[in-house]
């Protein structure tokens, strides 16, 4: 359990890095990435004095869910690419000769 906070607590500080680094350079009007649209609406309905879900959690929890959606498919995929291998031995042979 202590290991799956650390975990978390790093990634957490990586996410707002990104977020921090894209907030240091954004230039209005000018979309990078989803961060840059993200914070061009959040600005936007900051502006004009709107009620917004457009928050700093809510871009780092948009984020996280990117990530580890791309994380766990991938993940997935190599576990079973390493099942079929140990259940098809000859399979493996021929992937490991190309």
């Amino acid at each position: 359990m202590r290991l799956l906070k650390e975990n978390s607590e790093i990634s957490k500080r990586w996410f707002e890095s990104i977020i921090q680094e894209h907030r240091n350079s954004y230039k209005k009007g000018t979309d990078r990435d989803f961060i840059d649209i993200f914070i061009s609406e959040a600005s936007e309905r900051e502006e004009a004095d709107e009620i917004s879900t457009f928050t700093d959690l809510q871009l780092y929890m948009l984020i996280r869910d990117i990530i580890g959606a791309g994380t766990e498919t991938t993940a997935t995929t190599i576990r079973w690419i390493l099942l079929q291998f140990l259940h098809f031995p000859e399979i493996q042979d021929k992937c490991s000769r190309k």
